[in-house]
């Protein structure tokens, strides 16, 4: 993509339509211009970063810790839900040119993509329950579904 946006920007100021460039083109164009570099792109949540602050995680199991107490709540009814999305036909990173010495750079997108939604439920007690699956598609088979648990060990 680089080399394209070199070709064109050349054509624009010279009017004349430039030669391919070579296969170190961008190798070299790299070591002509220190302050840019190659980087692994990220995705991160806004809000991600927070969760090891240790305040926060003193005041959610002081809470948690309260909530036990008040309700009398035993192992077998304490439930984790983790929830992950997937993109579907998008990849999780890809490489980014940008100024040398910058940390996670982002990528956007152009909003259309088909999300897939997986739940994952682990009680206190160390039973699971089978993964809870959202995809948007015209009709449900069965056979999508078929020996979702099979060979699961569905104790932690």
């Amino acid at each position: 993509m680089v080399k394209d946006i070199a070709m064109h920007l050349k054509f624009k100021r010279t009017g004349i339509s430039p030669l391919p460039l070579g296969p170190n083109w961008f190798t070299c164009f790299l070591k002509l211009h220190p302050p840019l570099a190659l980087k692994i792109s990220t995705h991160l949540q806004r809000l991600r970063p927070y969760a090891k602050e240790p305040d926060i995680l003193q005041d959610y199991f002081e809470k948690l810790g309260w909530l036990i107490k008040q309700y009398g709540l035993q192992e077998s009814q304490i439930y984790n839900i983790n929830k992950k999305g997937f993109m579907m036909g998008l990849a999780g990173w890809a490489k980014v040119l940008c100024r040398g010495g910058r940390q996670n750079p982002r990528v956007t997108h152009y909003g259309k993509r088909e999300l897939l939604t997986v739940f994952e439920t682990v009680a206190t007690a160390g039973s699971v329950l089978s993964p809870f699956i959202i995809n948007k598609v015209p009709g449900h088979y069965m056979r999508w579904y078929k020996g979702l648990t099979e060979g699961m060990n569905l104790q932690v």
